[in-house]
């Protein structure tokens, strides 16, 4: 049975025969009560040094008591090496409730979780508390063991009877000597346990830490590994961690410590450096070579302090450093962060493995739409080759009278083709607007985890990511991503041009082309085939060019053929293909230039290159209809087409166009 409180008479004394326990409970609560004041005056920014200096002295030796009241051995000091350091004790938004009968631990403890952002309730006695519960279930309820009204197994029964199988989670405060005290079937309820007097900082860790459980996170973490010879120091570590709600798994010897290693996960490894034959270094080393362990937080605990020893302990896999001795602040903060790099951890590795779905996806997606697109471009292929076979056969046939339906066919198909080119188009641009979209978000991904691999890799110059040391990939990465963009990018740029190309524009009087834009144009749609053609293809864009008068599609149209036409008269790769630009303002004309060097044409070719039907590629499939089209276009425009060329020396094509508006001449 619970041991309940014994009344006080007014003088606040011990009744004559009340046990020691009872005076130890009494002077625990004062403790804490005189631990926490200390603690709240001490967070006054304002506190003149010398009082704090004063207040932070007595805090000391109040601890020093508690620790001989305890067990009589003074307190363990903090290692000089290791300041305190600043916690984020803040809170997420809860309701909390604490039931205690000593007014100081109450109103002291309510006061630091409200500071920490959470929303308290305070009861004196069971029947308070229960009547709290009626109101309002909360999210975390601390109670003391021993109150005055009530037993505690009554008390949890009627909890349950208020709250069924969905019951708060209870950290239960207590006197050591109480703890062996409590009923059958109720530590099982209890989600932990701090022991009075304690400091309001540890207590508001395990506040924290049981919120953040209760908030969904993954259970899997809360296991750890404990090595450590020393008894005392392996019992301490094993109920702090115990207290936090970890399952602790403590060995003794290094030899029975990698036994474990080797068999479980854990995510959490606290491994003393000496432990005899097998060094905790050597538990490290093997951590970090075992499958279950390789990405666990390895804390290395140690009597060695010297920058050599931190230096050694990194290289041999431990991802923090603890002196001994250390007190029960430090060891709190560090058993915090580590919680924090588990999560993050745990939290990458998932990240990790959604990117590599979200990419095996991508890339199934993108074999799909290839072999799509490609068997699109079959049937395009095939087609387009029938009604050329059908079109030379009746081009052969036909007169010069045909010449306006060819044109009328030629117009017919661009129309189709503009069709074709659109809905093409925009299946191409579908996932390639995924592509846009996402990598930007990946690349944001990236760049926000590097500082965590960074820190992972800081000391590991070994390790490899993807096959590649992690420096060059950490660089590779975002190159990568960078070309990905850069590659979407063109694919779009290049489809809008083509839709434009093909899709049928009405002629306007008063239309007006950039002819340096056109050429742009042109040359981004036959990029691939002059890739095929020629490795020495140059583009001199005239300077400050007026714009030109006529369709700018009907002139792109021109400027492609000749272009198509240079390349194919190429020997081999390594012959040049030039387009230029020009003004003359004599003849206030715009002038495109497409010349190369090859095979050239001799007076007779050269003499009846534009007549309707003559083609010297009429095997190869050509029509003779692109220079006569290209010509006639040019001039319903008021422009013309002219060609310079020698047989082996090449050729030049020069198109005149009309500027736009008149310019003044040369010495007018």
């Amino acid at each position: 049975m619970a041991e309940a409180y014994p009344p006080t008479d007014n003088t606040g004394a011990n009744p004559e025969g009340k046990s020691a326990s009872w005076i130890r409970h009494k002077l625990n609560n004062l403790h804490s009560g005189a631990l926490a004041l200390s603690e709240l005056i001490l967070e006054n920014r304002d506190l003149p040094e010398k009082l704090r200096s004063q207040l932070a002295q007595l805090r000391e030796i109040m601890l020093h008591s508690i620790s001989l009241l305890e067990n009589g051995q003074a307190r363990p000091q903090a290692s000089p090496t290791e300041p305190e350091q600043e916690q984020d004790l803040s809170l997420p938004s809860s309701d909390i409730l604490v039931i205690d009968d000593d007014d100081n631990v109450r109103l002291i403890f309510a006061d630091y979780l409200t500071h920490a952002g959470a929303s308290v309730r305070t009861a004196e006695t069971f029947a308070r508390g229960i009547d709290l519960l009626n109101e309002q279930k909360p999210d975390l309820i601390v109670t003391d063991l021993n109150m005055p009204d009530m037993e505690i197994p009554e008390f949890f029964q009627r909890l349950k009877e208020i709250c069924g199988d969905s019951a708060p989670p209870i950290i239960l405060a207590s006197g050591r000597d109480s703890k062996d005290k409590l009923p059958a079937g109720v530590e099982e309820i209890i989600q932990a346990e701090i022991f009075k007097p304690f400091r309001m900082k540890s207590a508001l860790l395990l506040v924290k830490d049981i919120l953040r459980r209760g908030d969904g996170e993954n259970e899997s973490i809360r296991k750890a590994l404990v090595v450590e010879d020393n008894e005392v120091m392996r019992q301490v570590m094993c109920e702090v961690l115990a207290q936090r709600g970890y399952r602790v798994q403590a060995h003794s010897n290094g030899i029975t410590g990698r036994e474990a290693i080797e068999r479980e996960s854990f995510p959490l490894l606290l491994l003393d450096w000496k432990l005899g034959e097998i060094s905790g270094l050597d538990l490290c080393r093997a951590a970090r070579a075992s499958a279950p362990n390789r990405d666990s937080h390895i804390l290395m605990i140690t009597g060695k302090n010297q920058p050599e020893d931190l230096a050694q302990a990194l290289a041999a896999g431990a991802d923090d450093y603890l002196c001994k001795p250390f007190g029960m602040d430090i060891f709190n903060i560090r058993l915090t962060v580590a919680e924090e790099n588990i999560v993050n951890s745990r939290q990458r590795r998932k990240a990790e493995a959604d990117l590599q779905a979200a990419h095996d996806k991508l890339e199934i997606r993108v074999r799909e739409r290839t072999a799509e697109l490609t068997s699109l471009n079959l049937k395009l292929r095939d087609e387009i080759a029938v009604r050329t076979e059908a079109e030379t056969r009746r081009k052969e046939a036909e007169d010069q009278s045909r010449l306006q339906q060819e044109q009328l066919l030629q117009a017919d198909k661009l129309a189709a083709l503009g069709t074709l080119v659109t809905g093409v188009g925009h299946e191409i641009n579908n996932p390639n607007n995924f592509i846009m979209l996402n990598v930007p978000l990946i690349k944001d991904a990236w760049t926000s985890v590097l500082p965590i691999l960074d820190k992972y890799a800081d000391g590991k110059a070994d390790l490899c990511v993807g096959g590649l040391p992690y420096g060059e990939m950490r660089l590779m990465v975002t190159e990568m991503l960078d070309d990905i963009m850069e590659g979407a990018r063109r694919i779009k740029r290049i489809v809008g041009e083509l839709k434009d190309y093909a899709k049928p524009q009405p002629e306007k009087a008063d239309e007006t082309a950039d002819v340096n834009r056109l050429v742009e144009s042109a040359v981004s749609l036959l990029d691939n085939f002059i890739r095929r053609h020629t490795r020495k293809f140059c583009v001199y864009p005239g300077q400050d060019l007026p714009l030109a008068r006529g369709s700018s599609q009907r002139i792109e149209q021109v400027v492609i053929n000749l272009m198509q036409n240079a390349c194919e008269a190429l020997a081999d790769s390594s012959q040049a293909v030039t387009v230029s630009t020009r003004f003359d303002r004599e003849k206030n004309m715009l002038e495109i230039l497409v010349e190369d060097r090859g095979c050239g044409m001799d007076a007779e070719t050269l003499r009846r290159v534009a007549d309707p039907f003559f083609t010297t590629k009429r095997g190869s499939g050509g029509t003779g209809l692109g220079l006569s089209i290209s010509s006639r276009i040019l001039q319903n425009l008021g422009g013309s087409l002219q060609f310079h060329s020698e047989p082996d020396r090449g050729t030049t094509a020069i198109v005149s166009i009309p500027a736009a508006c008149e310019t003044k001449r040369r010495g007018a």
